[in-house]
């Protein structure tokens, strides 16, 4: 995958990848705002209300994230590959979200949202969507639980301004 994601970006330049996640390809931002209006969750945060951080996305920045998944019957694999693949995430496995590309110089923070979505969480009175920090590991640690589309974000914070995001769907036992 990373070759053709690096042939793709010698002609639409370094920001292919982000654009490709961040679902302006395939109208994933529509399926996500549909999902929040279904399962709204009262433990949401967000980095200004939260923190006073405000967002100011800087084109200069880049931020890719992505997550090691472990699951039986399979050699552990990155996410991307998974929903590439057409694999199904099923539930109960481990996955370690890491940023494998940042451009942001030192000094900064580093924060983390996971958001859920599904009856199965709804149900468990367990949608999400707190913000979380890194304390310098550049990773996250999650196990699946719930069915359905979930993300995770990542925020990069300098100056107490969130200069960089990326996200990625984490869609759990879906039927490709």
């Amino acid at each position: 995958m990373e070759d053709a994601v690096a042939e793709w970006q010698k002609i639409f330049g370094d920001d292919f990848y982000i654009t490709l996640e961040k679902g302006v390809v395939d109208g994933t931002d529509d399926k996500i705002q549909k999902l929040y209006l279904v399962y709204p969750s009262n433990k949401e945060e967000y980095l200004e209300n939260k923190y006073g951080i405000k967002t100011s996305l800087n084109s200069a920045y880049s931020l890719k994230i992505d997550a090691e998944v472990q699951q039986n019957g399979f050699r552990n694999n990155f996410l991307s590959n998974f929903i590439l693949q057409r694999l199904p995430l099923l539930k109960n496995k481990k996955l370690t979200f890491r940023v494998i590309k940042n451009s942001v110089p030192s000094p900064f923070e580093i924060k983390w949202k996971v958001r859920n979505f599904g009856s199965e969480a709804k149900d468990a009175s367990d949608l999400r969507g707190e913000i979380s920090d890194d304390f310098g590991s550049a990773e996250k640690k999650e196990n699946t639980r719930y069915m359905g589309e979930h993300y995770v974000e990542c925020y990069i914070i300098k100056s107490n301004v969130c200069v960089a995001s990326d996200r990625i769907l984490v869609p759990i036992g879906r039927d490709y």
